[in-house]
């Protein structure tokens, strides 16, 4: 039996096992060990300095450091899904940068400008409040087109303005205040298109001065500018409004030279000016409902007649360079002279007061007419290959209109429709 003063037995030196299973112990208490923190060091400097001699009380340390690194579970072992999950979640990642990203606003102004011009005028203005990017962009918008549907006003409402006229004249006032509010904010550059279709007449003269102009300093290529109401009842029109006066002068000494196309309808025309060269570049004319704007002369007819005759006889002969014309519902025309050298295209449709026509166009090739027999005259008419005539009257023969036809070289198609059928006596 061993007395308590007899020493202990010496500790027999700890195998690797056992060395693993105290610095799992000191590591569980967070003692340091120096063996483990020989051993982190030693990797560290057998990394950067890898023909370092080790020296012979490093032997154990090397052996532990092992075995630890043996023991330790690697990330592929820990989670087998793991290179897959950081793919997927990278993947995920660079989804959501892509779907934040806005790609639309890296464009240049001028895609943007041209497909904000594809959306209504007031729809194109809402953008502003997107951001800085989108603020100022609709300002530059070419297409303006102002009516019922782009300004977002309900269209069953105007069916009943003769009815009601507090509701009529809401509705314009609505509509000019819109109007004037996007043509303030508008820069005004290069239009290409300038639309008016609302029922506006003379007393809103004021307003439509001032788009006119707006539009001629613009440099519109096509205006068009149609106030006639098609739910007009006649019989509630007891006091009509008179139609609007188009100011002809912003298209004088050059202004408004840009000018393409052009469309009047339901509004009257005054005195031409002397130089008319805003429509030298005008190719499409469209005179529709248009009368004479002369009060002056309102009761005498024939005179009536007669200035309206001589006013759309000058505007057609200014513009040189037109190619199709079109004069429909215009009652108080008589005798329609027709001279212009680079006409292609005329059509004369359901003018009621109309007794005559007068052609002379060196380059005319189609023709069509619509309404009673009238007397039509081809003074210089060289290339008219296609003539279109719809008589709406019962009683007249086409026959007559036939035999009436002078000698055209180059006709090769003749139209004649009549509403009853020909009887042809022997």
């Amino acid at each position: 039996m061993e007395s308590p003063s007899s020493p202990a037995p010496a500790t027999p030196p700890a195998t690797g096992d056992d060395c693993f299973a105290m610095k799992k112990w000191q590591f569980e208490l967070r003692k340091p060990s120096p063996a483990i923190h020989s051993a982190r060091q030693w990797r560290v400097v057998q990394s950067a300095k890898p023909q370092r001699r080790m020296r012979d009380h490093d032997a154990p340390i090397m052996s532990t450091a092992h075995q630890l690194h043996a023991h330790e579970p690697s990330r592929d072992a820990m989670s087998p899904c793991s290179g897959s999950l950081n793919k997927m979640m990278c993947t995920q990642d660079v989804e959501q940068t892509v779907q934040n990203c806005d790609w639309i606003s890296t464009l240049p102004d001028d895609i943007l400008i041209k497909i904000l011009s594809l959306l209504t005028v007031s729809d194109a203005a809402m953008t502003d409040c997107l951001s800085t990017r989108w603020r100022h962009l609709w300002k530059n918008v070419d297409c303006l087109i102002f009516d019922l549907y782009s300004l977002r006003m309900p269209e069953s409402e105007i069916c009943y303005y003769h009815q009601k006229p507090c509701l009529r004249k809401a509705q314009v006032t609505k509509f000019v205040r819109k109007t004037n509010g996007l043509l303030r904010n508008h820069y005004g550059n290069r239009i290409k298109e300038f639309t008016i279709r609302f029922p506006l007449t003379s007393v809103n003269a004021s307003e439509l001065d001032h788009w006119i102009r707006f539009a001629a300093s613009a440099s519109t290529e096509k205006l068009c500018l149609d106030f006639y109401d098609k739910n007009r009842s006649s019989c509630l029109d007891i006091f009509p409004d008179e139609p609007y006066n188009f100011i002809l002068s912003p298209f004088s000494n050059g202004r408004g030279c840009q000018l393409s196309e052009l469309t009047l309808s339901n509004c009257s025309l005054g005195t031409t000016p002397e130089n008319l060269s805003g429509f030298a570049c005008l190719h499409f004319l469209k005179l529709s409902r248009v009368s004479l704007a002369d009060a002056a002369v309102s009761n005498i007819k024939l005179s009536r007649v007669s200035l309206a005759d001589a006013a759309v006889s000058n505007i057609i002969s200014s513009c040189c360079a037109l190619r199709s014309l079109i004069i429909e519902f215009c009652d108080q025309l008589f005798h329609l002279t027709i001279t212009c050298s680079q006409l292609l295209n005329l059509n004369v449709e359901f003018c009621n007061d109309l007794s005559s026509v007068c052609i002379h166009a060196d380059n005319l090739e189609k023709f069509t007419y619509k309404g009673h027999n009238v007397n039509i005259e081809y003074k210089y008419a060289p290339f008219l290959d296609i003539i279109r005539v719809y008589f709406t009257e019962k009683d007249e023969c086409p026959l007559d209109f036939i035999s009436a036809l002078p000698k055209l070289p180059k006709l090769e198609t003749l139209i004649l429709q009549c509403p009853a059928p020909v009887q042809v006596r022997k």
